[in-house]
């Protein structure tokens, strides 16, 4: 199948779920209770590396990242195959009046700007939709030198959880796919100042007390055992990666 039906299937995806359907995904969302520490180590380090600096976000959505770290930010500009998506981020910077933000409808696969345009690329549940060969040359391209890739993406070896992707087919696109082992090391090739946390193990045992006062003190000491087992050689079998690589 030729790259161009890929991606417009994944646009008109996103365009419905966009226009339609995210309320109805919003059962899930208890899930992401598991590894919320993970989400905000990553809010942490895109605060600190888009300070004072240009950055790029991957699969923009709403806009609400990208003007989350525009204030400390030098520029920021947010691509997404959706056109729908980036109609309402350009609608929230002007309600927002956030001026040196924009947003485009592109293809990451095959980006218009110019070769080392951005000090970060960033991204959430982005790579795992894209092709990753390519999306990963397109992010090195347009980094400069020292500049920063950070992604949040899932992992596709645990068993459990694949099967509970299996038997949830609508709540994700025909063509998306967690990233694997080698997945992480073709981005190594091109970054290989490489850093990868792992999240959601037994953290994901927490989620019953998600809206209890138990809840984030039981995932904290979960944590501390997904460590651990990370250490172990356990770390493929977690749900989701924070990945921070350099360019050189």
């Amino acid at each position: 199948m030729s790259d161009s039906v890929r991606l417009a299937r994944e646009r008109d995806f996103h365009n419905e779920y966009f226009l339609h359907e995210q309320e109805s995904r919003a059962a899930q969302n208890k899930y992401y209770f598991a590894i919320q520490h993970g989400v905000d180590r990553c809010e942490q380090l895109l605060l600190e590396h888009s300070k004072g600096r240009d950055a790029l976000e991957f699969g923009c959505g709403t806009g609400w990242l990208a003007c989350h770290i525009a204030p400390g930010a030098k520029s920021v500009v947010g691509i997404d195959l959706s056109d729908v998506v980036v109609d309402q981020a350009n609608e929230r910077c002007v309600k927002e009046g956030i001026n040196n933000t924009r947003f485009a409808a592109m293809n990451a696969e095959e980006m218009t700007f110019e070769d080392g345009s951005f000090d970060l690329v960033y991204g959430s549940a982005i790579l795992h939709h894209l092709d990753v060969p390519h999306s990963v040359a397109e992010i090195h391209r347009v980094l400069r030198r020292g500049g920063i890739a950070l992604f949040w993406e899932p992992l596709g070896h645990n068993p459990i959880i694949n099967l509970y992707r299996r038997l949830t087919p609508s709540k994700r696109s025909v063509d998306e796919h967690p990233l694997m082992r080698s997945d992480i090391e073709l981005i190594r090739r091109h970054f290989p100042d490489l850093k990868i946390h792992y999240f959601g193990l037994l953290t994901l045992l927490s989620v019953p007390w998600h809206s209890s006062k138990l809840g984030p003190g039981l995932r904290r000491a979960l944590d501390l055992i997904d460590q651990a087992l990370v250490r172990l050689g356990l770390r493929w079998y977690c749900w989701y990666v924070l990945i921070e690589a350099k360019k050189s």
